[in-house]
């Protein structure tokens, strides 16, 4: 029996075990920290007794692969597949509307629709999915998304209070950076292969109860030996074979085949003459503790605002803003203060409990996730590597490998089925 040495807990790490168990491969996860995971990692916080996720995470059916792996480890249960796509936005004006996209509607009647879009607006929106349908997205490799859009007449307007949200959360990339081929292809899969393919899916608790821990357990009924608070210091080589890893402790582990599924700041110190020139952005999130929130289950995209989005959970309102850069110069009372201004101004309601919160200065988590991903900026897209490297045996798995993905869970898990498969032909 062929053993594999993964290194890397992450999604992508544990999408290559998975696969490789399946073919009878003897599989060794090392996962440096105390968890599975990786960026995807939940944090369980005992003054509030529940899992706190990193960020707050959306799947959408397009996700094949990630779906594949929910369903082979028996993890349907613990997420909402929903059967379609339905945004509720909410202005400053307390004004509410929906973008719903489903088998049974009409995209060009939802933007018509639209608040908060002037007539004219709204054609030029429509026009701009119908010439989607047609275009050679190739040929927009060397543009940004801003340039893009400004060409295809969006105003001012939707590109702000639209495109920006849409944008930045999907690519957690601003629109002058972001690549106009990887927004269009994204856009592309998501409304116009498939109406279904946008269709939400939600975990239905933190990620790490609804996906890493019933992962792990799955790697677990199959024997494979998972090994945490390891950390890899060297890799030992011969000629141009991967012969062992080697920890911090001394400590070496042995096998045929080898998957690097790290950030790939890391890689560099393990592998000489390896770089990869990616640009990276954070993501900030605030949890806040409410008890008497009345928006249960239910999220928003926030028009016009420092925020993207907010997510009501049982007693947890979570706020949280992509490509965020900018703001970690900021302190924690400082960025608190910015979330919760504008969440004042969208949900008056919670004006009380909010104002109370910030004068105790408690009742909140911050978590800024810095270098939460690569950018999918022009530079960034054309640099991100292949799953192979110098030496025979050793491959790369993550979400900034090409895989015609952004920056996203779904790319974590296809890299990893990608290595595995890569690995079962060679046999």
């Amino acid at each position: 029996m062929k053993k594999v040495i993964i290194v890397g807990g992450g999604l992508a790490g544990i999408s290559a075990a998975i696969h490789l168990v399946d073919k009878n491969y003897d599989v060794v996860l090392i996962e440096s920290s105390a968890q599975l995971g990786g960026r995807a990692k939940s944090f369980f916080d005992d003054e509030w007794g529940c899992y706190i996720d990193n960020g707050q995470h959306i799947l959408i059916n397009a996700y094949t692969n990630t779906i594949e792996l929910i369903k082979k480890i028996g993890a349907e249960k613990f997420f909402d597949f929903r059967d379609d796509f339905e945004i509720t936005f909410r202005d400053k004006n307390l004004n509410e509307w929906r973008l719903k996209v489903s088998e049974s509607s009409n995209l060009i009647f939802e933007i018509f629709k639209f608040q908060n879009l002037n007539f004219i607006e709204k054609l030029f929106l429509i026009y701009f999915f119908v010439k989607l349908k047609y275009i050679n997205i190739e040929q927009y490799h060397e543009f940004d998304t801003y340039s893009f859009l400004k060409q295809n007449f969006q105003t001012e307007n939707v590109i702000n209070n639209f495109w920006r949200l849409v944008v930045e959360s999907a690519l957690n990339t601003s629109l002058e950076q972001s690549s106009a081929k990887v927004f269009l292809s994204t856009i592309k899969k998501m409304f116009l292969e498939s109406k279904s393919n946008a269709n939400i899916i939600l975990p239905k608790k933190s990620l790490h109860e609804s996906l890493i821990n019933p992962a792990e357990n799955f790697l677990n009924s199959k024997g494979v030996r998972i090994i945490k608070n390891y950390v890899v210091n060297e890799i030992k080589t011969q000629e141009n074979v991967v012969s062992e890893i080697k920890s911090n402790s001394g400590e070496t582990i042995s096998g045929d085949y080898f998957i690097l599924a790290v950030h790939p700041s890391m890689i560099g110190r393990l592998i000489k003459n390896f770089a990869v020139d990616l640009n990276y952005q954070t993501i900030i999130n605030v949890h806040f503790k409410l008890e008497n929130q009345t928006y249960k289950n239910k999220f928003f995209a926030l028009w016009n605002s420092e925020i993207h989005w907010a997510f009501f959970h049982e007693n947890i309102l979570t706020a949280f803003k992509s490509s965020a850069n900018d703001l970690l110069s900021l302190t924690n009372d400082e960025l608190v203060s910015i979330f919760i201004d504008e969440l004042i101004q969208y949900f008056p309601e919670l004006r009380n409990d909010l104002t109370k919160i910030r004068r105790n200065k408690s009742d909140y988590r911050i978590i800024k996730i810095k270098r939460a991903t690569f950018m999918s900026d022009i530079a960034s897209t054309k640099s991100r590597p292949k799953i192979f490297t110098d030496y025979k045996n050793l491959f790369l798995a993550g979400d900034y490998i090409e895989t015609g993905l952004p920056s996203t869970i779904e790319s974590a898990v296809f890299s990893g089925k990608m290595v595995a498969e890569k690995i079962i032909s060679n046999a």
